[in-house]
């Protein structure tokens, strides 16, 4: 019994290598992946690029007309879709990285990070679109 026990615990050892390595080898490989790379660079210069867009959406005058109200929402409602729309992408890339990046150290924590960043963001700027948005509404 003992012989047997210790055979599956070194199975067990090999095989828990074995997946280490296999995970270590995923690792690199996205951080070599110029996709990944250029999809986090495009979706951060996108999210400065809306909320810029939401900053000049805003109503600064008190006594704005109707229709610079009606062109200000419409700004805003399009782009609360176009951020509905860029979940999907990072949703994906916060559980491929939650996923292939956990445990990790040294140039694995900033590809993590920058992830964080870009959802942290996205979720930021889509409730400030939203406020916004009942803000006009109310108004």
């Amino acid at each position: 019994l003992h012989n047997k026990l210790q055979k599956v615990n070194l199975h067990w050892e090999k095989e828990t290598r074995a997946l280490d390595n296999w995970r270590k080898g995923l690792q690199q490989a996205l951080l070599r992946c110029k996709d990944f790379h250029d999809q986090t660079q495009n979706l951060i210069l996108w999210l400065a690029h809306a909320d810029s867009r939401r900053n000049e959406a805003q109503i600064t005058d008190p006594n704005a007309d109707l229709n610079t109200i009606l062109e200000c929402q419409r700004a805003l409602m399009q782009l609360e879709e176009e951020l509905m729309e860029q979940q999907l992408k990072v949703y994906s890339l916060e559980e491929l990285t939650a996923y292939l990046l956990m445990k990790s150290d040294g140039e694995y924590i900033e590809a993590d990070e920058k992830v964080h960043v870009i959802g942290r963001k996205l979720r930021q700027l889509t409730e400030q679109v939203s406020h916004d948005l009942k803000a006009i509404q109310g108004d």
